[in-house]
């Protein structure tokens, strides 16, 4: 059901009879305590959201299976989800993807303990020259991760230009939080992680083997999806929201990350009720790459049969078939990944000239 956030103006705490309303529609949006999240507070915070016309609610969730798990029952519109988790929607149910927040690719990392002879060997892969980490050194070591996110990703790929799989290594899966428990008490051999834990494993010592850009550049776009019934009843209200998102990314990327650690930080603490590092919250920033409407019309543009965002995307299905997750039939099925589309932002180029930038 649509919902509307009705703007009255009030007088001696009367409604004055014949005052105009301003109704703006509210969109409600999934999010995690992650750096997108924080664009769209930051949009929100300068009345962004209603010069465009629409108000948005954000609505924190722990992980992106979390969200999933409420696709359809009205509690999102739209949310800013993980490529990986996306791909396993859409195995049950057809979750459209119209865009996307960021570029992950820097943020999830593989990471090994100080001091491990794995951090002694660099460039064993020779197209790979700043990768950490040798098959002798590798093998028969224990690495945490959590399962079917980009930390499983990562480590994958990290132990495939090695020359290895995950049945040379022992897997370990658990949340984030656990992982970096194991690490603090000296557990294991390694982990996998994205941002911000990943930085503050760093920062506590640990050491970069890999991250995906290490790893020929690969892609792990963290993604816009909507509500497929919300979004074909409402694409004015979804186009919207991808200007807000936009403006704030333009206008972030134009300030320095030093400049943003104050706003960071008090993001965290008054949304997501969390007392992040100063030190994390930089770093953090700092690997951040955040998208233009032009750039992503160009990525989810299918003129040539299929987008770049569609390739990428359906080689994330041919990873849960290796990992045993999907059924070759269904990787297939997903491997089109048909669920992308360009719809809303065509929609939104047209509606540029009418909103705020």
């Amino acid at each position: 059901m649509h919902r509307w956030l009705i703007s009255t103006v009030l007088g001696l705490g009367l409604v004055t009879q014949g005052a105009a309303l301003a109704a703006e529609p509210v969109i409600e949006v999934a999010v995690v305590d992650e750096h997108e999240s924080f664009v769209l507070w930051y949009a929100q915070k300068r009345g962004w959201d209603r010069e465009a016309g629409i108000n948005l609610s954000l609505n924190l969730y722990h992980y992106g299976q979390d969200i999933l798990r409420h696709y359809g029952d009205g509690e999102w519109d739209v949310a800013a989800i993980g490529a990986l988790p996306v791909v396993m929607g859409n195995h049950e149910v057809r979750i459209p993807v119209i865009g996307y927040a960021n570029e992950e690719a820097r943020a999830n990392m593989v990471i090994v303990n100080k001091g491990s002879d794995i951090a002694r060997v660099r460039g064993f892969n020779k197209q790979y020259p700043a990768v950490l980490g040798s098959p002798e050194t590798v093998k028969g070591r224990t690495f945490f991760f959590k399962a079917g996110s980009g930390a499983e990703y990562v480590l994958t790929c990290w132990l495939e230009a090695l020359g290895l799989t995950s049945k040379d290594v022992k897997m370990v899966a658990m949340y984030q939080d656990q992982t970096m428990s194991a690490f603090r008490r000296k557990k294991g051999d390694g982990m996998a992680l994205w941002a911000p834990l990943a930085v503050e494993a760093l920062l506590e010592g640990g050491v970069k083997a890999a991250d995906l850009a290490d790893l020929g550049g690969l892609s792990l776009p963290l993604c816009f999806a909507a509500n497929e019934a919300y979004a074909k009843e409402h694409p004015d209200e979804v186009a919207r929201f991808l200007l807000v998102y936009f403006r704030a990314a333009r206008d972030l990327s134009a300030r320095p990350s030093a400049e943003l650690v104050d706003e960071y930080l008090e993001f965290y603490d008054k949304f997501c009720h969390v007392k992040q590092k100063r030190n994390v919250a930089l770093e953090d920033l700092k690997i951040r790459e955040l998208p233009t409407l032009d750039e992503e019309l160009a990525l989810f543009d299918a003129g040539a049969g299929s987008s770049r965002m569609q390739q990428v995307m359906g080689g994330f299905a041919q990873f849960f078939v290796a990992n045993g997750s999907l059924s070759a039939a269904e990787g297939q099925r997903l491997g089109s990944a048909a669920y992308v589309t360009d719809t809303y932002l065509k929609r939104a180029r047209e509606l540029a000239g009418e909103v705020a930038q």
